[in-house]
């Protein structure tokens, strides 16, 4: 992993929580996340969009057998030069074991986020159930994966 020369913590705690404020995510929720950073050793890659902003809105009824989740990847420090990518997983048991059975993703725009928030998707550091957020296969124009690309 390749590092940012000079990286400044301060300058990146000062960045989420812009990007907090403006995306309205929680005030307790980014604070005791950057609480818990703070005393943590930071390591940031020339890669740094791609983990770098730690909150994700997702959507899951308890017991359901889908969930979804709204992702934001900054491709710099700069709040403008960002990829929202929308991810959906529908699992089910078709050989006995649970496992996805469909994805979907599409992006989205900065604007849309309010929409999706008064649907009942809620601000998170940690996904529950978790999945992975595939901003490599949206880049490739792959928006759907069936049960065969997930096994």
């Amino acid at each position: 992993m390749s590092l940012i020369i000079n990286f400044d913590k301060d300058h990146y705690f000062t960045f989420i929580k812009k990007t907090c404020e403006e995306f309205e995510v929680p005030k307790d929720l980014y604070l005791n996340w950057m609480e818990k950073m703070n005393g943590d050793k930071i390591v940031v890659s020339s890669t740094f969009g791609q983990n770098g902003f730690p909150f994700r809105l997702q959507k899951y009824e308890e017991g359901s057998l889908e969930t979804s989740v709204i992702a934001i990847q900054f491709n710099t420090f700069n709040f403008h030069d960002l990829t929202i990518l929308w991810e959906y997983r529908k699992f089910g048991y078709p050989e006995g074991k649970l496992y996805a059975i469909e994805g979907k993703r599409k992006y989205l725009n900065k604007d849309e986020l309010v929409f999706y928030i008064s649907q009942g998707y809620k601000w998170t550091e940690k996904l529950n159930p978790p999945i992975a957020i595939n901003f490599s296969l949206a880049k490739k124009g792959i928006f759907y994966s069936s049960y065969k690309d997930f096994k």
